[in-house]
Order: structure tokens, then sequence, then C-alpha cells
């Protein structure tokens, strides 16, 4: 089984990222915690039925060049829907079922960060193909006995999740190939596009 896990939203400037977002929403972010020696942290904020929003950002307190960064963190911009994440159960045998359907989402690999109370987040993770195809083709997750990180999130509604694209149907085989559920339009460009809603406002993300 797969479903959505979290969307990745890319911040060369985290602190201001998270305010404009807290602003729009009127909504607090939980802080995430620091990726050892990725330089990066994150801020998340939950979307329903285990699925949550992870802004990610330069953490200032390691000392990673810029341009080693992941995301294109290093280089100044504006905020960007950069990539998105399946949640599997057995993150080997849905490769290998991707593979045999033509699509290779890559190697899994352990990841882990330290959350703000000094516990360990740790997952297996096939890479993120951030802004291949506009972030269009997920990659997977599987937390395994790591408690989800959506619990006790603050929490919003995940509105609408589609993408576009102008040659879509190799991006819808590679799609199936991981049981992804997402519409997608034929565009002028790659994207990907989300609309977070609270009582209290509503952004799309892309």
């Amino acid at each position: 089984m797969t479903a959505l896990d979290h969307l990745i939203l890319a911040a060369p400037d985290l602190e201001r990222t998270v305010a404009w977002l807290e602003d729009g929403l009127g909504i607090r972010l939980a802080p995430g915690g620091s990726h050892p020696t990725a330089g990066t942290r994150n801020f998340l904020l939950g979307l329903g039925d285990s699925a949550y929003l992870e802004v990610l950002g330069p953490d200032t307190g390691q000392s990673v060049p810029p341009a080693q960064l992941p995301f294109g963190l290093g280089r100044p911009g504006h905020p960007r829907l950069c990539t998105w994440a399946l949640r599997v159960t057995d993150v080997d045998a849905r490769v290998a079922a991707a593979r045999a359907a033509g699509h290779d989402p890559g190697e899994p690999a352990t990841m882990s960060r330290v959350d703000p109370r000094g516990g360990v987040v740790s997952g297996r993770i096939t890479p993120p193909r951030a802004f291949e195809d506009g972030g269009l083709l997920p990659f997977l997750v599987d937390w395994g006995t790591t408690p989800h990180p959506a619990r006790d999130l603050p929490r919003a509604e995940l509105a609408a999740l589609h993408g576009y694209h102008p040659a879509p149907d190799p991006v819808r085989h590679a799609l199936r190939a991981v049981e992804a559920d997402l519409t997608l339009r034929r565009g002028s460009r790659p994207a990907l596009v989300a609309t977070v809603r609270t009582p209290d406002g509503e952004l799309t993300l892309l």
C-alpha cells in the first residue's frame, strides 16, 4: 500500500518562509529538527491522514557549504514546492515492483534527523527527485518502527494536490509504477501544486 506521506517546500530563507505560512494560514508550525551533516533543518505542519508539509531550509548551526545544500537551498530565491513522498511499509518490495513496472525509484538509504526533544527520527527513503520533472515523481519513505512525524502536529487541510507537465504520459506511467495517485494535467511547464487551507486562510504552494 502507498499513501501521501509529505510534501517538501524548499525555503532558502527558512524563517521568512515560516512566518509567511503562519501569517497566511493563521497557525503555528512545529519545529521539526535538524538533519545532521546535511546542513538543513525543518518546520512541520500536519495535513491530515498522517500526511504533513515539511518546510526545509538551511541550518546555520551546521558548517555545510551553501553549494552542498540539497534542493538548491544554498541559492537565494523564493520558496518552492520541490518534491513529495509516498509512505510505504516495505520499501525494498515497492522498489522491486516499480522496477518491474518500468520505473526505477533508486536505491533506498537510511535518513535521520534529531527532533527538538533530542530524539532521533529515522526512516529509509529512495533518493528525492527534487525539481526533476517539476517534482512530480515522488520518492518513497518507510518509517519502520519510528513513530510517524505527523503525530501531534498542528493541522491544516490539504485541499488540493495536482501537477502539470507538457508531455504527461511518460510521467503518468512512472506514477502508476509506484502506485501514486496524482492528478496530472497538460501544462506549459512541469509543476507540482498544492493548496493548503485552515479556517483562517488558504495558500497555494508551487
